[in-house]
């Protein structure tokens, strides 16, 4: 009777054993799980803290440039304005510094007519040139032609 009574609780304690591994197993591999994420949270803190140290190695740049950026606009509104005053200054007909008288004499009617009279004479002759010569081509092109087909 002993026997099956220590029997009885071997088995208890044994399927106490069963139980304890089979929790130590799930245990085990939720501590490995753990650790992988652990291991990878670790990785993105380290991806997290580069990326924080570009910002901000940035930062001092962006200074810059919205500096630059700042003073280029004041070029740009300074420029402008010179712009509108210029146009202002051209606009103004009573302005006597917007005309400036070039050297020389303008020719006279009458002396206008004769050079373009004369230029009509010197291109009516070229075009008669033009013309003499345009015949005397065809007629060496009809030549050879006749020269090659015999």
């Amino acid at each position: 009777l002993q026997l099956i009574e220590r029997n009885e609780e071997v088995c208890v304690f044994h399927e106490k054993i069963n139980v304890q591994d089979s929790i130590s197993r799930k245990g085990n591999l939720e501590l490995t799980e753990k650790e992988e994420q652990i291991r990878f949270l670790h990785m993105e803190v380290t991806k997290l803290q580069r990326e924080l140290n570009v910002c901000k190695k940035t930062v001092p740049e962006k200074e810059s440039i919205e500096r630059e950026l700042q003073q280029c606009q004041n070029e740009l509104l300074a420029t402008r304005e010179d712009v509108k005053r210029l146009e202002e200054e051209v606009a103004d007909a009573s302005n006597p510094e917007r005309l400036r008288l070039l050297p020389g004499v303008d020719p006279s009617c009458s002396e206008l007519r004769q050079k373009l009279e004369k230029l009509q004479v010197q291109l009516t002759e070229c075009e008669q040139k033009v013309l003499e010569k345009e015949l005397l081509l065809e007629q060496v092109s009809r030549l050879t032609d006749k020269a090659r087909k015999k």
